[in-house]
This record gives structure tokens, sequence and C-alpha cells, in this order.
């Protein structure tokens, strides 16, 4: 449950999600470190919290053919990867709609990279 608050944070840009997320994580204290194998689920949310995790968010016309290419080229694991058009409305499209190009915003914690406007420029700024 606490990944995907994590992620849900990173959908809604509601940061509340993420602090229950990391307090959850701060609650299973040693047994990460001791039980690895039995916390993975942890594991992946503590690289979560300690290195770059990405939210890509992909508009416009060709959004949907572009995350198929980014998703099969991009093996960084910490990442989720939205695409929408004009009628998307989750906060995380919030000011990126209706440019009349397809554009690709690469985004860690509250701060994004400059919008690129191709998957090989995306893929410089992730891996």
């Amino acid at each position: 449950m606490a990944f995907t608050l994590n992620e849900l944070s990173q959908i809604t840009t509601n940061r509340e999600f993420e602090k229950i997320a990391f307090s959850m994580l701060k609650s299973i204290g040693n047994n990460l470190t001791r039980h690895a194998s039995s916390f993975a689920h942890w594991g992946a949310l503590m690289l979560n919290h300690v290195n770059n995790f990405y939210t890509i968010v992909i508009t416009g016309p060709d959004a949907g053919l572009w995350q198929h290419e980014l998703y099969e080229k991009c093996k960084y694991p910490l990442k989720i990867i939205l695409w929408g058009n004009d009628g998307a409305t989750l906060p995380v499209f919030h000011g990126r709609l209706g440019k009349g190009q397809t554009t690709i915003y690469v985004c860690a914690g509250n701060v994004c990279k400059l919008p690129v406007h191709s998957v090989e420029e995306a893929l410089r700024q992730i891996c």
C-alpha cells in the first residue's frame, strides 16, 4: 500500500500521500535490512526515496505511441509514465496540455527538467 501511495502522490501531485508512504516505511525499521527478501516492496520504496524517481508526462497527439516507445527503450526502473491528450484531467497534466505538439516532461520530486520533443531527448534526461 505504501508503494501505491507514493505513486499516487506523483499522479495527483498530493504530497500528503508521499508523507504517509514514507512514514509507513520508517515504521518497519531495521526489518528491511535484516529480512530484505521478505520486504522487497519496502526496499523498492526505499530506492524511490533515496534515488531519483521520475514522473514522466507525455502530452500531445502522439503521446500514446511515444509512451510505448519510451517504456520499451528506458529500462530505468524508478519511473512512472503518464500520457494524455487535451481531455486529460489529472493534476499532473495541469498546464501541460494543448501545446499542439507531442511533448515529454521528465520530473523528479517537485522539479521538472526542460520539456523535450522526442523520445531520444527524454532518454538522455533519464538514463
